[in-house]
């Protein structure tokens, strides 16, 4: 059974903000980005979510991002295609194994779906590094819709995954 959690926007504060690069810190990259994703969350663009598990409410288990509008690569988050990416996903390591990241992924999908009318949801991750997280994607019904990209962080490139919310 998975776990009972609940996201919750991480709206701009300096409590949230730290909490935020501290997760990232723990995950091993993006901690510089965080005051970048609060902007884009100011103008809209995306919602970052803190969770937590509903057993422990003052445990921080992650977090997770749901990108509206991505300029840069409209083929993962556009407005005008009713189509969000599902960004940032993190687990911490006391959490991890235990159903947490099926929960978060439940949760977030059906926030795009039903708080954002949101049709399709896509994502990324990176190749080879990390098979189990693909193949947990694979079992939800995502699909690649793009060759791997290259990237600089990662040599095995990058993998984008669709799926429709529509039922």
């Amino acid at each position: 059974m998975a776990p009972a959690i609940t996201l919750t926007p991480a709206q701009p504060s300096e409590q949230n903000l730290s909490a935020i690069v501290q997760l990232r810190k723990e995950c091993g990259w993006g901690a510089d980005d965080v005051p970048d994703w609060f902007a884009q969350m100011q103008a809209g663009k995306r919602v970052n979510y803190i969770v937590t598990d509903n057993t422990k409410p003052n445990d921080i288990v992650g977090m997770v991002c749901l990108v509206l509008d991505d300029s840069q690569d409209p083929d993962l988050a556009s407005p005008a295609e009713s189509k969000g990416c599902i960004s940032k996903l993190f687990v911490r390591t006391q959490y991890q194994g235990m159903g947490y990241g099926r929960a978060i992924m439940d949760a977030i999908e059906d926030i795009a779906r039903t708080e954002y009318a949101l049709r399709t949801v896509s994502l990324t991750a990176t190749n080879s590094e990390n098979d189990v997280a693909l193949a947990m994607y694979r079992r939800r019904g995502y699909k690649e819709f793009r060759p791997p990209r290259e990237v600089f962080w990662h040599s095995g490139g990058e993998a984008s995954l669709i799926k429709s919310l529509e039922v």
